[in-house]
């Protein structure tokens, strides 16, 4: 294995993709984001866990977020995904309080 196929093997690109939905499940917000890691030879992207940070502008509310998250530097055949869930509470910064 040469140099360039073994930092490619410590690469990893994952994709996030996301929808913010309101109260009435209306699509208000989308994620889309591609996260490339370059980790190093004794790193194992399993045992490790990955912060993200993104931001959107949203009205004072309550909103859910659902999230994939995809593997794309692994063949089609050995593909895994995440499914992440969140509540997201907007507060109104004049007011103080979720509408």
């Amino acid at each position: 294995m040469n140099t360039d196929q073994r930092l490619e093997s410590l690469r990893r690109i994952t994709a996030m993709l996301g929808v913010i939905r309101d109260r009435q499940r209306r699509p208000v917000a989308w994620i889309r984001d591609t996260i490339t890691l370059n980790l190093g030879a004794t790193q194992n992207v399993p045992q490790k866990s990955m912060q993200y940070q993104t931001s959107v502008e949203l009205p004072p509310g309550q909103y859910l977020l659902k999230a994939v998250i995809v593997k794309l530097s692994e063949p089609p055949s050995a593909l895994e995904s995440g499914l992440y869930t969140c509540q997201i509470n907007a507060v109104d910064d004049a007011g103080g309080s979720v509408p």
